[in-house]
């Protein structure tokens, strides 16, 4: 299998995994992709119907009894390793080591070198922040729950809260708390944060209803208010 679909399967494993940890498991029926190796995503869709781990480790197991020898059966045992690991909630960075070491050395260069893209990408950001956002509109409050969640609770109110809005709340703080939340942020996510952030006006009456909306979701997560609603 070309390194490039190798690599791609590492990180789309990695993705996910972060993704189920950050916003939970169901939300990767989200992240459906038909045109994805078939053995990943229906071990996926399997993991979000709640099917026993043992049957969806049976299912890779039978496939690779099938399989012949060498590269498609090295596949399928990485696949399985990552899909097991995202039922079992283990750490998104020791799922994308272990799987890229089933598929040798140059996949897991390859998947280096693709997460170093995106961290230049964070820093063109970062950039973009200090030198064309200019001062944020005042708004205590957001700054105060994203304070009070990344000290008590990190990141369970931004989990929660639709992307947009989120990018569109953190146009109203400090350029040091905006990239702690997109640092935070799942790779698949930080992408869509940033692209969303750029494309709004931190003075609009858009920014200022992604303030309301982030505070409904606050103070419904303090036990303060109603469900918000997706």
């Amino acid at each position: 299998m070309d390194e490039k679909v190798t690599v791609g399967l590492v990180l789309h494993l990695y993705a996910m995994s972060q993704v189920a940890r950050y916003r939970g498991l169901m939300i990767l029926e989200d992240y459906r992709d038909e045109g994805l190796f078939g053995p990943l995503q229906r071990g996926l869709d399997l993991t979000t119907e709640g099917t026993d781990p043992a049957e969806v480790g049976a299912y890779y197991d039978r496939l690779i009894a099938e399989s012949p020898r060498g590269e498609e059966r090295r596949v399928l045992e990485a696949v399985r390793l990552g899909v097991g690991m995202i039922a079992s909630g283990e750490d998104p960075d020791s799922l994308r080591w272990q799987v890229a070491s089933l598929l040798g050395e140059e996949t897991a260069r390859g998947v280096v070198d693709r997460l170093a893209e995106y961290e230049r990408e964070k820093h063109d950001f970062y950039r973009f922040l200090t030198q064309h956002a200019g001062d944020p509109v005042a708004s205590g409050e957001v700054e105060s729950a994203i304070l009070y969640e990344y000290s008590w609770r990190f990141g369970f109110v931004t989990g929660m809260v639709p992307l947009e809005a989120l990018a569109g709340a953190l146009r109203t703080c400090p350029t040091h708390l905006q990239m702690r939340v997109l640092n935070s942020l799942p790779v698949i996510e930080g992408r869509d944060f940033m692209r969303l952030y750029r494309a709004g006006d931190p003075g609009s009456e858009e920014t200022a209803a992604a303030v309301d909306i982030f505070l409904k979701w606050y103070r419904f997560a303090r036990g303060e208010g109603e469900f918000p609603g997706l």
